[in-house]
């Protein structure tokens, strides 16, 4: 840039600056949300959207790059990491609070395997997959981020209809989503009394309308299935909620399809 074109060389830099992205540095000051399992326009990209929303920075982990949704949330930064790799998820927990500072408020689990198959086509390295990234990747990264939370902190879990029974084709689905439920219930009464952190479990007893036109292809109507929005919403919800009307299992179905929902 030819700084004689302006009267003053100041509005020349202030063109540098409009045309050159800066990368603003997060505020430790604010408290911390670790979201892991996103990237696909679900449940894990509302949290984060919505916990940035209530003023928290947003730490967001998956396998794949997340840079297209760093750039949409703010005071968010994306880390790859295998939930179920132990070095890899401390690496990444000291990663995060040294961009983000010390203190973890908010752990939100919403990874998942979602192998469909019958007992005789599913594989022992299935099965296995959706134990290491369900109930072994809670109880990593429980451990990973446990000395950083301090009372008023929470843990939230993502369940599904697979948590409360198995169907012929989900027997590792259902068997790791049954572990995960397990585990929150042993981490709610231990972590709950001993150092005051809400450990909660979300069942996702339906469909997540990700993506309306496919859901359209399913028939199903928008009554039938649930918005990733809204049960961020409630996630959040959740998360502040006083000690003294804390809730440890949520249900949340479509008013559609309540008909069959699994729980009654």
């Amino acid at each position: 840039i030819n700084t004689r074109m302006h009267s003053n060389p100041l509005s020349a830099i202030s063109f540098i600056f409009f045309l050159v992205p800066i990368t603003m540095a997060l505020d430790i000051g604010r408290k911390c949300c670790i979201v892991v399992g996103l990237g696909r326009g679900g449940i894990g990209d509302h949290v984060a959207k919505k916990f940035s929303a209530e003023g928290y920075n947003v730490a967001m982990v998956a396998r794949s790059s997340l840079k297209r949704l760093e750039e949409q949330i703010p005071n968010s930064k994306s880390y790859q990491c295998d939930a179920g790799d132990p070095a890899r998820v401390t690496e990444t927990v000291a990663a995060i609070k040294s961009d983000m500072g010390e203190n973890i408020d908010a752990l939100m689990y919403n990874v998942g395997s979602g192998v469909f198959k019958p007992f005789a086509d599913t594989s022992f390295e299935e099965f296995e997959l959706c134990f290491r990234v369900g109930p072994s990747g809670v109880f990593l990264w429980t451990k990973a981020c446990l000395p950083s939370m301090k009372a008023g902190s929470s843990i939230g879990l993502t369940g599904a209809t697979a948590s409360w029974r198995g169907m012929p084709f989900t027997p590792a689905f259902a068997a790791s989503k049954m572990a995960t439920r397990g585990l929150s219930q042993a981490l709610a009464r231990d972590l709950g009394p001993s150092k005051g952190i809400h450990v909660f479990h979300v069942i996702i007893d339906g469909i997540v309308n990700i993506d309306p036109e496919e859901s359209k292809k399913m028939g199903k109507a928008e009554n039938q299935v649930l918005n990733p929005a809204e049960i961020a919403d409630t996630y959040w919800h959740l998360s502040q909620q006083s000690p003294n009307c804390w809730t440890q299992e949520m249900h949340l179905g479509a008013q559609g399809a309540f008909g069959s929902i699994a729980s009654i």
